[in-house]
């Protein structure tokens, strides 16, 4: 039995999803996980009533096989990758503690957090300018984090150092609108568009997630969500979508 073009469809997808989830993992990326973890979450809870039982349960499932043990079976290398940050999560003097190996990267990132802090704190309104926090960056660095490393590895952070509240504010209306947008895409569109507007809420989701930990708009990202947000525009306008202009 050759199997139906839907069939093909979904094994397409499948094979798409395994090999982004084996490179996110192999990305080492933190902040990329917990961006993954959260868009593949609301995307759940969007999708469906049913998507977000089986998630629920297995989520469920999950839990209690670590609990009872799990974990031990689990890359010890992976194991001490998700969980060294915890101890840090509750504050530190980034000037007093003592720098590893092993917490290196995070608090050279928190002492570039508080740099760009210093600089909103001084500059609350206009911030030191766009682009300016590493030529900044050497007025309000911690002692032994002399080295700018071009951003403040937190974007919203870094657009409040370098473009004030006025920037930072504008920023996240914008992104206000373009879930508002999403949104409404979901709600009132049917079968393939449906979809593609679902897969465009969780790269926002994402975006605005791991943006917490880095600046993700390297690499023409800016122009990846152009072309994203493009889509979600011919999602509405797509009459063989299922999605009626209720307006």
């Amino acid at each position: 039995m050759i199997p139906s073009r839907t069939t093909w469809v979904y094994l397409a997808g499948a094979a798409a999803a395994v090999i982004m989830l084996a490179s996110m993992v192999m990305s080492w990326s933190r902040g990329g996980w917990i961006g993954v973890a959260a868009a593949l979450l609301v995307v759940t809870v969007v999708r469906s009533r049913r998507a977000l039982v089986v998630a629920v349960v297995i989520g469920l499932v999950l839990v209690y096989l670590l609990l009872v043990g799990g974990a031990q079976y689990l890359p010890p290398a992976l194991l001490q990758r998700v969980s060294d940050f915890i101890p840090y999560l509750s504050g530190v003097d980034v000037t007093r503690v003592e720098v590893t190996d092993a917490n290196w990267a995070i608090i050279e990132r928190m002492a570039h957090w508080w740099a760009a802090i210093g600089m909103f704190s001084d500059l609350p309104w206009s911030g030191v300018g766009i682009g300016n926090y590493p030529v900044a960056y050497a007025q309000y660095a911690l002692s032994h984090w002399r080295d700018p490393l071009g951003h403040a590895h937190n974007y919203y952070l870094n657009l409040a150092a370098e473009t004030g509240l006025v920037g930072a504010v504008a920023y996240l209306l914008l992104f206000v609108a373009c879930f508002a947008q999403a949104w409404r895409v979901i709600k009132r569109a049917r079968g393939y568009w449906r979809g593609v507007a679902l897969g465009v809420l969780g790269v926002l989701v994402h975006l605005s997630v791991h943006n917490l930990f880095d600046n993700l708009y390297v690499h023409s990202m800016s122009i990846q969500l152009a072309l994203l947000l493009g889509l979600l525009s011919v999602a509405a306008g797509n009459k063989g979508s299922g999605y009626a202009d209720r307006d």
